[in-house]
């Protein structure tokens, strides 16, 4: 076996260099545990996080809006203890239904002194609490009441350039709330999460949380909206004017022309189905005496009817000369 190699590691550990970093090292041990126990013999301020849990609830009793999850402990001890802490954390704090006072129509204000008391034995001996956070404990309750509501989407369903969104639709549209009576009386509505669909140039979803209400619970936590987009394309029809109320022996001359040209967009799956009669002018006489007692001499174009699906929709030319003639004038 061809020990060289290890006859000259030999040689070098047995070297002044090595002698230098054996004797840091042994320093360095000697130091950090020094440090350590006069860190952990020194007095510190430190948080704690302390689960809160809400014990012996009836069965009868709905928690519509329930105690923050944990609260923050601010300790004043050694850091001996903090480190306990960190290892084996801290038990929760535990408070019985039965003993909590403040109750007053489902909202019940749990004292502060009451869960330090609580968790005073949940800490070490020698540790000092300083402050709790939040310093304002609350939860709600019911006993069976409920109502059903209109769930509405908040915010707007957009569509990119050149598309349209031509249907949204929000599931579930009603939910059910729990909460006490007099929060019931006064809530007409629900409100989604802002929606993000914007911008869109195809169909997509989206998975909603509800906007929380202070002392309510909802049947349901999420709800989902549905834009349906498609492709906008442009078309146009012919329109014909339709004369109302004009008195027997009177008629209406339109210059240039009395049929307008109405130039739209649409999704490409509605335009199928769109129709010229489905688009309509009407004009009546009292429109026309009501320009005249404004000494105006144009008709401005407006549709009557048009199909609601239908945007930017304009009309060619968008205002007209107009005469009234008697019909015996015309067969002149």
């Amino acid at each position: 076996m061809d020990t060289r190699w290890f006859e000259t590691w030999s040689r070098r550990l047995g070297g002044q260099n090595f002698k230098d970093v054996l004797v840091f090292l042994v320093f360095l041990v000697f130091s950090t545990l020094f440090w350590m126990v006069f860190t952990l013999s020194e007095v510190h301020e430190s948080t704690v996080q302390v689960e809160l849990k809400l014990t012996d609830v009836p069965k009868d009793v709905v928690i519509t809006d329930s105690l923050p999850s944990t609260i923050q402990v601010h300790v004043q001890d050694r850091g001996m203890s903090f480190m306990h802490y960190w290892m084996r954390g801290v038990k929760p704090v535990e408070i019985p239904y039965p003993n909590v006072t403040g109750e007053k129509e489902g909202r019940v204000q749990v004292s502060v002194s009451d869960v330090q008391r609580l968790l005073r034995v949940n800490l070490l001996e020698s540790s000092k609490v300083q402050k709790i956070t939040p310093d304002s404990l609350e939860f709600w309750y019911n006993q069976g009441n409920s109502k059903v509501v209109p769930l509405v989407l908040s915010g707007q369903v957009t569509a990119g350039n050149g598309h349209l969104v031509t249907g949204v639709n929000l599931s579930p549209r009603h939910v059910a709330v729990i909460a006490p009576k007099r929060i019931l009386d006064t809530l007409s509505m629900v409100y989604t999460m802002p929606t993000g669909l914007t911008n869109l140039r195809a169909s997509q979803s989206e998975i909603l949380g509800l906007r929380p209400v202070r002392g309510a619970k909802f049947e349901t936590e999420t709800a989902e909206v549905e834009a349906t987009v498609d492709i906008l394309v442009e078309k146009s029809v012919v329109v014909p004017v339709t004369l109302e109320g004009f008195p027997e022996g009177k008629t209406l001359r339109l210059f240039p022309t009395p049929d307008i040209k109405v130039v739209y967009s649409v999704g490409y799956a509605e335009s199928k189905v769109i129709k010229p009669e489905d688009f309509s002018i009407r004009i009546s006489y009292d429109q026309i005496l009501d320009l005249q007692r404004l000494g105006l001499g144009k008709i401005p174009m407006m549709l009557s009817t048009m199909p609601s699906s239908a945007v930017n929709v304009h009309l060619e030319p968008s205002e007209v000369d107009y005469l009234i003639e008697s019909v015996g004038e015309l067969d002149e």
